[in-house]
């Protein structure tokens, strides 16, 4: 906390999704916020917390159409199955970053692709240090408290969801996160010294910074919606929930449809397609 809140002026503070509500609390103010493909459960919790003249960074898979739209949008290219649907049509062009299927690994691409040599990384532990899942004042806290009771504490939930990980407390998905990051770091000839809690001190190579693609005009925004909405209404005429393999148009429901719906199978798809529908017409009428 010391280090960030003493930081130069010149130095980037970019706080992944989680974070930023805790780094608020702590009277920590980054000036953007980085989100790849946040569930529902995950956009609330920090959207509604969102500075105004913080800047949003997010894939397109990202619900933003909730948010209220005066903040700063930059969108980046991931591998959410919204973003390369709409990129393999050349719908549009958006900076590729190496996202390794995890926020932490993103925001170190954007920031090599900005031409940044130093990094520091804090919190990137990929464990839970103590037993404890997030940081206090994340919204994994905020929902275990709402859920709780006199006969399943909140303590006892925080735990239960690690041990349901591993009985360490680490997890196989957190260790193939740490591992792709590793690996491209190598790949990228970065210079890493870590140091206990989390903490990634980072050097790469001068490199020349990645030239910004084109702006997609929002004329051009709301007929790419409007399109992709058509054929997601075509798509409950047709009732083509079960294709196999699932055709991409059908792959860009199911983050959606299994992650947000908490159900599984024809019905959740259908639902997240008429979800997706009623969005972009409420964003876009």
């Amino acid at each position: 906390i010391p280090l960030m809140a003493e930081r130069s002026p010149e130095t980037l503070l970019l706080a992944v999704d989680t974070a930023l509500p805790a780094l608020m609390k702590m009277g920590l103010h980054p000036q953007a916020v980085l989100t790849i493909d946040p569930q529902a459960v995950g956009y609330l919790h920090f959207m509604e917390r969102l500075p105004s003249d913080c800047l949003l960074i997010a894939d397109w898979g990202s619900p933003v159409p909730r948010l209220e739209l005066n903040h700063e949008i930059l969108y980046i290219r991931s591998p959410h199955p919204l973003c390369r649907y709409l990129s393999s049509r050349g719908d549009f062009t958006l900076l590729p970053l190496t996202a390794g299927g995890n926020v932490t690994q993103t925001a170190l691409s954007l920031a090599e692709a900005c031409g940044l040599n130093r990094v520091t990384l804090l919190g990137a532990d990929f464990s839970y240090p103590r037993g404890k899942p997030y940081c206090r004042g994340s919204y994994f806290t905020e929902w275990h408290n709402l859920k709780s009771g006199r006969l399943d504490p909140h303590l006892n939930r925080l735990l239960s969801f690690v041990l349901e990980k591993s009985r360490r407390y680490e997890s196989p998905l957190l260790r193939s996160y740490e591992g792709s990051l590793l690996r491209y770091l190598k790949e990228k000839s970065a210079r890493v010294a870590r140091e206990d809690g989390g903490r990634w001190e980072i050097e790469f190579p001068e490199v020349c910074p990645a030239p910004p693609p084109d702006g997609i005009p929002f004329p051009a925004v709301r007929d790419i919606l409007k399109r992709y909405a058509d054929e997601l209404d075509g798509l409950i005429s047709r009732r083509e929930w079960n294709d196999t393999p699932p055709t991409p148009l059908l792959m860009t429901l199911l983050p959606l449809g299994y992650a947000f719906l908490e159900q599984n199978g024809p019905e959740a798809l259908e639902k997240a397609a008429r979800y997706t529908i009623k969005l972009i017409s409420e964003r876009f009428s």
